[in-house]
């Protein structure tokens, strides 16, 4: 089993890349299909653009994070979450196998100071998890639902409070994980 799947809590969906290129391929096909789909079953077509509500919920930027993978920089991305109906807002927790942090962490700094821009009413916080410092921003709306680890050589993302919290609680081996499952 791979050491990423630690990480994971054992009753969670896990999906994992070797590169940015195949998640944004099933990124893009999910807005294509699942969007297409879900009109077919609303009174109103409506343009839900999960992608770019995610990337700012997260702090995360996908075409940033693509060049990153090619460089070198990450080596393994993974998605996970407890149910997949994000469009109604659903936890979503990304894992970044880190080879370079320090260039990595140069560049979340860089989409953290674009999404302060774009939400002046950001909150910054930390608190300590079982021995692990989480950061978090967010805003009262949501719109911004970032927290994040680091935890060995991981980059931890998560728009849920509590989701952050079980992963770590998997990683540290308190609750089960899918690699022992």
């Amino acid at each position: 089993m791979q050491e990423i799947t630690k990480l994971v809590p054992e009753d969670q969906y896990f999906l994992q890349f070797n590169s940015m290129h195949s998640m944004g391929e099933l990124m893009d096909l999910g807005s294509q299909w699942g969007d297409s789909l879900l009109r077919l079953f609303r009174v109103q077509a409506k343009d839900q653009r999960l992608e770019a509500k995610l990337q700012d919920q997260l702090c995360l930027r996908r075409g940033p994070l693509t060049r990153l993978f090619a460089d070198a920089v990450i080596s393994e991305v993974a998605l996970t979450g407890a149910d997949p109906f994000l469009q109604e807002g659903a936890d979503l927790t990304v894992i970044l196998r880190l080879r370079q942090p320090d260039v990595f962490q140069k560049a979340a700094d860089g989409w953290l100071a674009d999404v302060r821009k774009a939400h002046p009413d950001m909150v910054d916080a930390e608190f300590n998890y079982r021995g692990h410092k989480v950061v978090a921003h967010y805003t009262a709306d949501r719109a911004v639902s970032s927290f994040a680890v680091r935890h060995k050589d991981y980059a931890i993302y998560s728009n849920s409070h509590r989701a952050i919290r079980r992963v770590i609680d998997a990683a540290v081996g308190v609750s089960p994980n899918l690699a022992s499952a």
